[in-house]
């Protein structure tokens, strides 16, 4: 099996295990925050479910957002949504 194919395994298991544990129930209140504000956007941990959100919320007017993940699957998942106008993506591996 390529590295590929192994990391698409690899993803799809951590998503079935996330979303079957209730992840992702900090979105309403995610949007609602996003919609009440109009400043920079720091996420510590992008995950599955808050990175293709707050990108997708910041993008129409490129609302400057910083996301941090420290966990490389995670981040090579964000990746997918890094813009060099608005949304950079930043992997952190030591938080002392």
């Amino acid at each position: 099996m390529d590295d590929q194919h192994k990391f698409r395994n690899e993803l799809f298991s951590l998503k079935y295990k996330y979303f079957n544990a209730g992840e992702g129930s900090h979105i309403p209140l995610l949007i609602k925050i996003l919609q009440m504000t109009d400043g920079d956007v720091l996420e510590l941990g992008t995950e599955f479910n808050s990175a293709p959100v707050i990108h997708w919320l910041c993008n129409p007017t490129k609302r400057k957002v910083d996301s941090y993940e420290s966990v490389l699957m995670f981040y090579k998942v964000a990746l997918n949504y890094q813009d060099d106008t608005f949304h950079q993506i930043h992997i952190y591996r030591d938080w002392e």
